[in-house]
């Protein structure tokens, strides 16, 4: 079987990332990058002959059949757009977009090729805990959640890139750090139907927007939530995911079960968290997968829609003080 050809957008983390985890899978082969900026090529980890003159010439190559968009979060919109209008399958990084029209602009076009696989590149939810998490909650052992909570707590100080003090992507913090636990609270728990979010600049005093901020939501079934994004934290890096039911609690690797009559405390999981768990090479291999056999990818285009709206209506929460509803019909 040949491989499925790939053509990577961008070569930030995320997008060496992609290409590591592509360039490890048997069934597929990068082919092509491209990158609006190609000032730091010798970060790139594949051959410089990869790279595509324009986003165009790569859509226009026969044999790439997937576009991998690690671009600036305000361009995915149109890239995704016209990846899917070149009949390429797309794995558009987190968060999908950051309007709430340029995400109906996308499910649109991907309404219009359904033989074409669309992924949000929401890593979390490939990390070992947080599908523990999820696969307790699903089998009813933590009951029904009545509070949830996740927590993305961070340090970008030492490396704030140009494209995120752009103005044309306000809000990074929440859109680009908070769509983390955001979209795993969504994933576990249900839809969000309201927010009011609130945000602050304290730390982080050459990077032009806030960096914490702090969302309450409820749920679409009535369970409580909060999330806090907080890019400026004088610790290490964590994500933290806690789900409060009505049999039990998980909070992150510990667990307590209302139905072990003999538990005093908190049991420990034997699963490791790092970091930064390494999500992406079976990231991309769900995403092969789903193609070479017609499956639905785990992040299809409207769930990183709601994902995506529900920052949108977090930062327009901040902006007018006001409790905000999600959009949720894509």
């Amino acid at each position: 079987m040949e491989k499925l050809g790939v053509g990577i957008v961008g070569i930030g983390h995320a997008g060496r990332e992609h290409f590591t985890a592509f360039d490890e899978n048997p069934d597929a082969e990068v082919r092509a990058a491209w990158a609006p900026s190609v000032r730091r090529l010798d970060l790139f980890p594949g051959s410089m002959d990869l790279f595509a003159p324009t986003y165009e010439s790569m859509l226009d190559r026969d044999d790439i059949d997937i576009i991998s968009l690690c671009s600036p979060n305000y361009a995915h919109a149109d890239q995704a757009v016209a990846a899917l209008e070149a009949g390429k399958h797309v794995i558009c990084e987190k968060p999908l977009a950051t309007t709430l029209e340029d995400c109906e602009r996308i499910v649109r076009m991907a309404d219009t090729k359904p033989s074409l696989k669309f992924m949000v590149g929401q890593s979390a939810r490939f990390n070992p805990i947080c599908k523990t998490i999820k696969r307790m909650y699903d089998d009813g052992e933590l009951g029904e959640a009545f509070y949830a909570e996740a927590d993305y707590l961070h340090n970008i100080g030492n490396r704030i890139k140009d494209w995120w003090v752009d103005d044309r992507n306000p809000h990074f913090g929440l859109m680009g750090g908070g769509v983390h636990p955001i979209d795993l609270l969504r994933w576990i728990v249900g839809d969000i139907d309201e927010v009011f979010a609130i945000s602050n600049h304290k730390v982080l005093a050459e990077f032009p927007h806030d960096d914490a901020y702090l969302m309450n939501f409820r749920f679409e079934n009535g369970c409580m939530g909060k999330m806090a994004a907080f890019l400026g934290c004088q610790r290490p890096y964590e994500l933290n995911l806690a789900i409060y039911g009505t049999r039990g609690t998980a909070i992150n690797d510990r667990l307590y079960l209302s139905k072990v009559e003999e538990l005093e405390d908190f049991i420990r999981l034997p699963i490791t968290i790092l970091a930064e768990h390494p999500t992406f090479g079976e990231e991309m291999a769900h995403f092969v997968d789903c193609i070479l056999n017609d499956g639905t990818p785990m992040i299809d285009v409207r769930d990183g829609a709601k994902s995506a709206a529900t920052c949108i209506a977090g930062a327009e929460s901040i902006e007018t003080g006001k409790p905000v509803r999600v959009k949720n019909s894509f």
